[in-house]
């Protein structure tokens, strides 16, 4: 046998032991974590099989912050996968691929992590239970929808929401309304409005501006429907039943309508004795800002309206957004005054339902029917800045045509009580100025309801047609008006003399 030959066991030997040396530091490497996910699994396996101590039977953990939820997801699957309940839950699905795909977008973007007892942070709490893995799914589902849908907030919401401020008055104090002022900070004053009208029960407020075919196909078919297919009496009929002392459904009502000059010498010129108040857009007050008396488009002009509206209960709605009652109001007044609220809408998507605690403001609500506490300064001060907020977001857009929904959103934002945009807990919200003035002035944070969508109906959200069989009030973008036998019914209601 060769020298050569003699040495090759030798050798390979040797290279045997140098592989062996870094797949030791491999190992050890990896030691601590291996250590850390016996224990973990072990302690899941403790709690499974022990009864809980009184303390923690009472201990709710919250739903918390976390710097990566992707792993913070492995964890609490391993934690589930060494417990019964996991196994046994039949709301429980097995595959992972959806939760996982979803944590990669949405709930990485906005760093939402699992339940933790280790860290508390200033959000609703809930119970931990089998159901967790459904309910977190459910949460990142919805951020996603909503992210793909671009009705959520993103830097440019941000930029909005550090340029927004309280505008202080700066002029004499007798040439300004005391009800308009909050100290030096200065509120959009109210359209002016007979008193015994302001206080009715409540008031519907529509905005219309544009073109006159706007006004022929949109407007004109809601006030004749209001008018002819609900039987709601015009202005001066009202009037006259609550001087007789009736104080009826129809009566108890008003409504105000801000529009354009030639609209109401042409289109509206039979339709305007409906309203118990006709505003042109010129008539909209002035701001302090020249800036923000930019009322030139639709969504600008409503943005306006809607800060000054005029009946202390406002009702708020889009030339869209059908009634299919003639008390259609009642049950949403209902809903806002047991909230104590001070606003009150729809989420833009029903599953924002799902986000019960801070992360609620992080997305839009739609703004086609909202109600409006107008007695409450903490709602003035929300339409302040919704309209700095509407402006402001369109300079960061170049002057192009904006939506007034983000502008809501951010205006929202400022005056909820958590703030964490994309998950960061900042050290300090981007624009203070506003929580200064709460905590000054003793707001507390606004108060908001979200009317289920079974009221307000959307095609997205739900059938959007008034029906005999349908729990519609108001159908937003209805596809039709009435299905055959709902509007049969109400053509009997509003003329009983001919039936």
């Amino acid at each position: 046998m060769s020298n050569s030959q003699q040495l090759l066991p030798a050798v390979a030997a040797d290279n045997r032991r140098n592989k062996s040396i870094p797949r030791m530091a491999i190992f050890l490497v990896f030691l601590p974590s291996l250590l850390f996910n016996v224990a973990t699994m072990h302690s899941s396996l403790s709690k499974s099989t022990r009864p809980p101590s009184d303390d923690e039977a009472m201990r709710q953990p919250t739903l918390t912050i976390q710097s990566d939820p992707v792993l913070e997801h492995q964890q609490r699957r391993r934690k589930h996968q060494a417990s019964s309940s996991y196994t046994s839950n039949p709301h429980h699905n097995p595959s992972t691929t959806t939760t996982t795909k979803i944590l990669s977008t949405a709930g990485k973007k906005y760093n939402i992590g699992p339940p933790s007892e280790n860290v508390n942070a200033s959000v609703d709490k809930f119970k931990v239970n089998a159901d967790n893995e459904v309910v977190l799914a459910q949460i990142f589902a919805t951020l996603d929808q909503l992210d793909r849908g671009k009705k959520i907030w993103n830097d440019k919401s941000t930029q909005v929401l550090k340029k927004i401020s309280l505008p202080k008055w700066t002029g004499k104090a007798e040439a300004v309304d005391e009800n308009d002022l909050l100290g030096d900070i200065w509120l959009p004053p109210r359209l002016p409005i007979a008193d015994d009208v302001r206080t009715l029960k409540y008031g519907v407020l529509f905005c219309g501006v544009g073109s006159i075919r706007y006004a022929e196909t949109q407007m004109v078919p809601m006030i004749r429907h209001l008018r002819d297919n609900l039987g709601i009496p015009d202005a001066h009929e009202r009037s006259s039943l609550r001087k007789k002392g009736i104080y009826s459904g129809e009566s108890n009502m008003g409504f105000a309508l801000v529009t354009k000059k030639n609209f109401v010498d042409e289109p509206l010129k039979d339709l305007t004795a409906f309203f118990d108040a006709v505003y042109l857009v010129e008539d909209l007050p002035p701001y302090p800002h020249a800036w923000q008396n930019q009322t030139t488009s639709y969504k600008a002009a409503k943005v306006h309206a809607m800060s000054s509206a005029p009946f202390d209960t406002t009702l708020m709605l889009d030339f869209d957004s059908f009634p299919c009652q003639k008390r259609f109001a009642e049950p949403l007044l209902e809903a806002f005054n047991k909230g104590n609220a001070d606003i009150g809408f729809t989420n833009v998507i029903d599953e924002m339902r799902y986000l019960t605690d801070s992360k609620h403001f992080l997305a839009e609500h739609n703004s086609a029917v909202v109600v409006l506490n107008m007695t409450s300064i903490r709602t003035r001060v929300l339409l302040a800045l919704y309209i700095q907020a509407f402006h402001c977001a369109s300079e960061e857009g170049g002057g192009k045509m904006q939506r007034d929904q983000p502008a809501l959103m951010v205006a929202m934002q400022a005056m909820v009580e958590g703030f964490h945009p994309h998950g960061e807990l900042l050290p300090q919200v981007p624009n203070d100025s506003v929580r200064e003035v709460i905590e000054h002035y003793n707001l507390d944070f606004i108060h908001h309801v979200d009317f289920n969508s079974s009221l307000v109906c959307r095609p997205k959200t739900g059938n959007s047609v008034c029906s005999m069989d349908s729990s519609c009030l108001i159908a937003h973008k209805a596809r039709t008006m009435f299905d055959a036998k709902a509007a049969k019914l109400l053509k009997k209601q509003a003329s009983p003399a001919e039936n």
